[in-house]
Order: structure tokens, then C-alpha cells, then sequence
């Protein structure tokens, strides 16, 4: 527990001397909810059915729809910006796909290492634009607005996957009511539930791998297939996590663990090639040092130890700029999900194990992948609720 309580400490000096450039009263606001949502994440009783819980989302997405529908923020995303992911990366390279053909060819291209999924689904998204409005300019605004009504229903599914998978893992309503609450009214997934990024495919793909793993039987493999496809065009070392947790999560056939991993090593190395993946991932932590984007001078097992424990706000590896981690949702990066990482180092049974794979596999190979660590402990907490909450539905 003093990890946490030292990494909290730390986290709060950087934001009290970090980027101050977002509104305060947002910053206030988000703070409030963010310590409401943990608190009752520790201490609430009574929960919301999956119906209230689905509601609560929507109400979100389209109040965030219409702030920047209103504010003018839709009309100031340009195609091409470099001034985030969407604008950048996805939105230029889902333009081309403009065939079938030039998709089926994308699923085997060889240079791009994640988003391909992503930016496929932009491309149906553009076809849909320009059908039911064949008149007006596909702008950057215009695919984030189609982007925003059609990842927020993908989202609703993911919400019902959480729910459905967390009753077959603890039997028991409550705690199923309590997991698909986490996620519909967490501040990370409403934040970016919406967005033209490939995190709410990924969500939906973490989600239904997990739903597969407490199913029983053979007869799901169905949800593997599809979840680890999406997983491995946009970001394959998501599955290494969930196939350590799928083999260890209950006894199962050998031969059926071997068949899994090398289905998963051909496909990886058919879509993306292990030493297009060893060179990516050089190019990243030398990128990340030699620019001076972590504060920290090396890359070995002690500096990364320190990033993966102690980055401010359980976010960055020690990062300069921290405007990503405002806006309330970092009172819930230094509190819960530290707190939720380092119990998992203490509890390494059934889905428990998964954040303890996630913690040592981020230790060992990606100290630097933020966005990965909030997304994959987003996607697991739901089932670890129960091994921090004060409010316990589980005897085991």
C-alpha cells in the first residue's frame, strides 16, 4: 500500500506544477466527479440495473455530442493536423480505403502496426457520410461526428458484453450490476467512448475476449476469433495478457493452448512480421529518450520499474507534458487503478491474475505504453472490483 500512497504523493506535485491550459471550472468539475465515482466505487451499496447503467452512458455521450457540437470543436478538427492520433493517423489512412479490395489488402499490410481495424471501420463510417449526405465535404468534423453516434452504440454493446461476462464469472447480480456500472459511468471510457480512436473497438474486443474466457465450452470459440482478429489489426500486445489469463484462468486441453498460441504467432507474423515489431518498439523507446520525452535518462529494468510503478498519475513514464492527465479523470489515475495494480499483486486467481500478467508484462516490455495500461486495467477492473471495494457480494 505505500506504492500507491508515494505514487499519489508524486502524482499530485506534477499536477499541481503541470499544464493548467484546460478551463478550471472543467478541471473542477471533472475532479468532483472523478472522486465521486471512486468513492463509490469503495463504498456503495446499492446498484444501478444494466438498463440505469446504459442510460447514464447515453446521457454522456450526448451531452459531450452536443458540447461540441455547440462549442465549435467539431468544426475545428482538420484532417491532417498533427495534434492528436485522429487527425494524424486514422482519419488520412481511412480515406484511402475507399474499396473492398483495398481493405481486404489492408488487413495484410505489413507497415502499419496498429489502427487497422480502426481505420477500416472510419472507412464504412465515410461510405455512410457519403451516402446519406453525398453532397457535403468529408471533414475531419464530420467523420468525428459520425465517428462519436456510431463507436457510442458500439460502446452500449461493450457495456452489456462487460455485464453478460461478469455474471458468468461470479453468478451473482450485484456484482454484475457493479461491473457494467464501472465501465458505462467510468470517467476514462465516457471520455473517450466516442471518440475517432481505436480504443472503443478495442474496449469491445478486450471485453468479448473476456467473455469467452469465463464461457464454458468450445462452442464460443466464435468470440476468440473475432475478438482476436480486431485485437491483432489494432493492437496485437493486448492478446499476450489475455492468452496467459485464458490459459491459466481454469484447466484446459494442452493441445487446445498450443493450437491458440500458434494461431496466434502465424497470423501475427502474417499481418505484421515480428521484426517489423522488434524495430517499432526500438524506434519508440529510443525515440521516447533521445527526445527527451521522459524524464527519466535510460531504459533498463530499474528506470522501467519506476515507470511502470510510479508514473505520475499511474499515466506517463515520467512524461513532460501532463494536459492528458488533467481534467479530473487523473484523480482516478493515482487513486483506484494504482490501487487495482498493486493488489493484483496479491490476489492471482481466477481473472485476478489477469492485472498480474498485465503488471509484470508491462514491466518487462512496455514501461512506456500509457494509453495500453488505462485501457487494459479499464477493461479488467470491472471483474477486481470486489478484491477493493469495502462492499463485498462475493464469499470467495
Amino acid at each position: 500500500m505505500s506504492f500507491m500512497y508515494l505514487s499519489v504523493f508524486l502524482s499530485i506535485l506534477v499536477l499541481a506544477s503541470g499544464n493548467n491550459s484546460v478551463h478550471p471550472l472543467f478541471n473542477l468539475l471533472g475532479w468532483i466527479y472523478s472522486i465521486s465515482f471512486v468513492l463509490a466505487i469503495l463504498f456503495m451499496k446499492k446498484q444501478f440495473s444494466l438498463k440505469y447503467s446504459i442510460v447514464f452512458f447515453l446521457i454522456f455521450q450526448i451531452i459531450l455530442f452536443s458540447y461540441k457540437e455547440f462549442s465549435g470543436f467539431f468544426d475545428s478538427i482538420i484532417i491532417g493536423d498533427r495534434g492528436g492520433d485522429a487527425t494524424s493517423y486514422h482519419f488520412p489512412l481511412a480515406l484511402e480505403l475507399d474499396t473492398m479490395s483495398k481493405r481486404l489488402q489492408y488487413v495484410f499490410s505489413s507497415d502499419i502496426l496498429n489502427g487497422r481495424f480502426t481505420h477500416i471501420l472510419l472507412s464504412f463510417y465515410i461510405e455512410i457520410l457519403n451516402f446519406f449526405r453525398p453532397d457535403s465535404d468529408v471533414t475531419g468534423g464530420n467523420i468525428s461526428r459520425i465517428a462519436h453516434i456510431f463507436n457510442g452504440l458500439i460502446s452500449v454493446i461493450t457495456i452489456r458484453v462487460v455485464y453478460k461476462s461478469a455474471f458468468l464469472y461470479s453468478e451473482n447480480i450485484l456484482f454484475s450490476q457493479r461491473a457494467a456500472w464501472f465501465f458505462a459511468v467510468n470517467p476514462l471510457f465516457i471520455g473517450i467512448a466516442g471518440s475517432a480512436k481505436k480504443e472503443p473497438i478495442l474496449f469491445l474486443a478486450v471485453s468479448v475476449f473476456i467473455l469467452y474466457i469465463v464461457s464454458s465450452g468450445f462452442k464460443k470459440i466464435y468470440l476468440l476469433i473475432f475478438s482476436s482478429f480486431i485485437l491483432i489489426l489494432d493492437r496485437f500486445y493486448t492478446l499476450p495478457v489475455l492468452i496467459g489469463t485464458l490459459m491459466f484462468y481454469k484447466r484446459r486441453n494442452s493441445l487446445f493452448i498450443i493450437f491458440i498460441v500458434c494461431i496466434f504467432i502465424i497470423f501475427t507474423e502474417l499481418t505484421l512480421g515480428f521484426d517489423y515489431i522488434l524495430y517499432r518498439y526500438n524506434e519508440h523507446v529510443t525515440g521516447q529518450i533521445s527526445f527527451g520525452s521522459s524524464l527519466l535518462p535510460g531504459h533498463n529494468i530499474f528506470y522501467d520499474l519506476l515507470r511502470t510503478v510510479f508514473g505520475p498519475a499511474f499515466v506517463r513514464d515520467f512524461f513532460y507534458n501532463y494536459q492528458g492527465i488533467s481534467f479530473g479523470r487523473s484523480f482516478l489515475t493515482i487513486s483506484l487503478y494504482p490501487l487495482i495494480f498493486y493488489k493484483s499483486l496479491f490476489f492471482r486467481a481466477g481473472l485476478d491474475k489477469s492485472i498480474f500478467f498485465l503488471f509484470i508484462y508491462v514491466l518487462l516490455l512496455i514501461p512506456f505504453q500509457s494509453p495500453f495500461k488505462l485501457l487494459m486495467i479499464t477493461a479488467l477492473a470491472p471483474y477486481f472490483i470486489e478484491r477493493i471495494s469495502f462492499v463485498r457480494y462475493l464469499s470467495k
